[in-house]
């Protein structure tokens, strides 16, 4: 039974609104959207329609390459989704690797925002200058260095944050050891561009 027929020999029902295919007499199918009133007499017998049918062919098909496009799209979607999550994946991994050596390496490491202002400190340095992260992370370099030992340095980092590595070599108060002898290189951090 069609929709059509079903809202016919529905007493209850006064209208009726259905899409269907036929033929064209040319070959072709054609989408139709009908819809209307039925017209019913005191038993609720239909008797008529008023109504009006509509080819809605391209309206059908515009909106199977919308599901096609969007379908193509949510794929796009996961796929594009997968690929970030591995690279994010991937790049924590390399992250944590990093952190690790950095961390374990007999070496002492800091970086330094553009502002002087500590962004890092690995283990070694805690250990040689006696702090602890809290202590130092967001403070400037002058909250840890002496002004003694921040004077004859300043025209290396100026260098170092102006983009060119820098070494150097000199003694300085450390406050585990005291004064001692330090080989430092400073490389400036490079964006990609």
């Amino acid at each position: 039974k069609s929709a059509f027929q079903e809202a016919m020999s529905d007493p209850d029902r006064l209208k009726y609104d259905v899409r269907y295919r036929i033929r064209h007499a040319d070959g072709s199918w054609v989408s139709v959207w009908d819809r209307g009133f039925i017209l019913r007499d005191a038993e609720g017998q239909a008797t008529g329609v008023h109504g009006s049918s509509v080819n809605v062919t391209k309206h059908v098909e515009l909106e199977q390459k919308l599901h096609s496009l969007n379908d193509h799209l949510e794929e796009r979607v996961k796929e594009r989704t997968a690929e970030l999550t591995e690279t994010a994946e991937s790049l924590e991994r390399r992250s944590q690797e990093l952190a690790i050596l950095v961390e374990n390496v007999p070496a002492v490491f800091a970086y330094l925002s553009k502002d002087r202002v500590f962004r890092f400190i690995n283990k070694q340095f805690q250990e040689l200058y006696c702090v602890s992260q809290d202590d130092v992370i967001g403070q400037p370099i002058s909250a840890i260095f002496s002004e003694n030992d921040l004077d004859p340095l300043e025209s290396v980092i100026s260098e170092t944050l102006n983009g060119k590595t820098m070494t150097y070599e000199r003694d300085l108060d450390i406050p585990r050891d005291g004064r001692r002898w330090v080989s430092a290189i400073h490389v400036p951090r490079k964006s990609r561009d």
